[in-house]
Parts: structure tokens; C-alpha cells; sequence
């Protein structure tokens, strides 16, 4: 079993070295993806491993309860003591992710649990965040608005978009999004500066007020988001951006402050397979050993990757 150092120290000794420039994602150096793709192609080739493309596994070659290969395209068996399934999952078709993969895993007597697109935007129902498409906030904090979910949520860069939501924070929520999508929208709250809810707004508003009442609305919140979004917010809760903090009635400044620390967006859908960057749900993972990655069901059938029901 290769542990991810170890699959890093091949690369290495494979003539790719890698980088972990978020903490987290693991990278080659040369942020060129066809370096790996070159670097293990030339592996094989050393290692005098047969290649075949434009060859489809249709089916498991399976006599007798024992595995005997694989059944192609061609009509043609290959014989195998070994079949690994590293298919893929349903995300981005257009990269090839069809989900064919599970189909063999179930003729392996592994089940299957229920696929969702993840790490994928989100559709809102409120269509104010399209009119502003692109605009982005740094270090929001979104949580869902449900009982039962954690409050505290996640932190990170949200992005508007043309449907509803995107950005880092939006996708690392949105598996969790997409299962309860299966009972009906889903609010999400949006703190617009992550520690800053609506007792803070309402204190730096009174701060603000207090030294410089002239001050116009706009010129305040454009100190912690963008402009248009300011513009945005005030007509959502019914201010006029103009307004001179000395002239904003408490109830103006409230309404205003429960929506920069908790914007509330409904969300109906999200983008789907089409743009979701992995699948949740995929083979149980009581299924497969954990140690070596083979079924147990199905001796010299293992598996890897996005078919597993293990996110990313």
C-alpha cells in the first residue's frame, strides 16, 4: 500500500517534484498536469506494461465465482488475475467521467450508495447574486441555516455568479448541500466578514456615527466589501446607500446589520455533474479492504479514486 508520502518520493524519483503551496492539495512543481501524465506513461513503458487505448472494459470476466479478467469492447476476453477499477466517478463528463466504473463494481457484489455531485456551485433562488456575477468576498463565513448542522460552518472566499454561488467556502459545503437538496431548498447564512455578525456591524455603525455622523452609508461599507454588493445590500434592506450615518434610524441600521452578519440565500439546486469537481457517495467502503484496496467480495478486484464513496 503507498501511503501519499510515498507516492510523492516516486514522483520525485520519477522526475516530478511536487509542492503543497495550500497546505493541503499536492501539486507538481511545474503546475503542469501533463508532466505526471508523461512521467508515468514513461514508467510503464520501462516497466514493459502493454498499453491499450479506445479498448472499453464492458464487462468483468468472472467464471465459477472467481475472477478470470476482463470482457472489451471488442468482444474480446484478457485474461487478469488483477483488475483494478479507478473509473472514475460522474463528474465532468466531459473529462470522461461517465460512471461507467460502478456498473463492474456491482458485478464485483460491492454496493453502491447514492451519487451527488460535490465541490460543485450552487443555485440560488434569489436572482439578485446574477446582476452581480463575478464579484467576490474575502474570508466569509457560510454555514447552513438548519437544525442539526454546524453552525460554525466553513471559512473562505465566496464568489457570486451568474446562478447563485461559488468560491471556495460555497464548494467545500456544497456535498453536504447536495444531500439535503433531496428534502427540499436549503438556507444558507453568510457572514460577509467571517467574526463579524450583527452585534459587531451594529457597534462599528454606532462607532462610526458617533465620530463622523456626516459620513455617507456607502462610504462606510465600502471599507469591508465591494461596491456594488454595498449597493446591492442597502436596496435589499430598504436604505438608501446616501444616507448620512447620523440620519440612519435604528431600525434601518438593524436590518442592515442582521443582513451583513447572516445574508440569508435559499438554495434549489446546484450546478450539477456537468461542473462538480468530485463525486460523493460511490462503493462502500465496508466493501474494500482498507489496508490493500481489494474487494471482499470479489478476490483481485481492487479499487481507487473517485469510485470509492470517499469525496475527493
Amino acid at each position: 500500500m503507498m501511503d501519499p508520502a510515498a507516492l510523492r518520493r516516486l514522483l520525485d524519483r520519477m522526475g516530478v517534484p511536487t509542492i503543497v503551496s495550500d497546505g493541503v492539495r499536492v501539486y507538481p512543481a511545474s503546475q503542469r498536469s501533463a508532466d505526471v501524465q508523461t512521467a508515468l506513461r514513461r514508467r510503464i513503458e520501462q516497466l514493459g506494461v502493454e498499453l491499450r487505448l479506445g479498448c472499453a472494459v464492458r464487462r468483468l470476466w468472472i467464471d465459477a465465482g472467481q475472477l478470470m479478467g476482463a470482457e472489451v469492447s471488442a468482444g474480446q476476453r484478457i485474461a487478469a488475475g488483477r483488475v483494478v477499477l479507478a473509473c472514475g466517478g460522474k463528474s465532468w463528463p466531459k473529462l470522461g467521467g461517465t460512471g461507467g466504473g460502478y456498473a463492474l463494481a456491482r458485478q464485483a457484489g460491492l454496493e453502491i450508495t447514492e451519487l451527488l455531485p460535490a465541490l460543485v456551485p450552487l443555485v440560488s433562488q434569489q436572482r439578485w447574486p446574477g446582476l452581480l456575477a463575478g464579484v467576490s468576498l474575502q474570508q466569509a463565513r457560510v454555514w447552513i441555516d438548519l437544525p442539526g448542522q454546524d453552525r460554525a460552518g466553513l471559512t473562505g472566499d465566496v464568489l457570486l455568479t451568474h446562478r447563485g454561488l461559488s468560491g471556495p467556502a460555497v464548494l467545500d459545503i456544497s456535498g453536504r448541500v447536495s444531500e439535503l437538496l433531496r428534502r427540499g431548498p436549503v438556507p444558507l447564512r453568510i457572514e460577509l466578514v467571517a467574526g463579524m455578525g450583527p452585534a459587531q456591524w451594529v457597534q462599528q455603525l454606532e462607532g462610526c456615527r458617533n465620530l463622523a455622523g456626516h459620513r455617507k452609508l456607502a462610504n462606510f461599507l465600502q471599507e469591508y466589501l465591494p461596491r456594488s454588493l454595498c449597493a446591492m445590500l442597502c436596496e435589499l434592506a430598504g436604505v438608501k446607500e446616501q444616507t448620512a450615518l447620523a440620519q440612519l434610524a435604528a431600525a434601518e441600521r438593524d436590518s442592515l446589520a442582521r443582513m451583513l452578519g447572516g445574508l440569508e440565500l435559499t438554495v434549489t439546486a446546484t450546478e450539477g455533474f456537468e461542473v462538480a469537481f468530485v463525486t460523493r457517495g460511490g462503493v462502500k467502503l465496508q466493501g474494500v479492504n482498507p489496508n490493500t484496496l481489494q474487494s471482499r467480495s470479489l478476490s483481485g478486484v481492487y479499487l481507487a479514486g473517485e469510485m470509492l464513496d470517499l469525496d475527493g
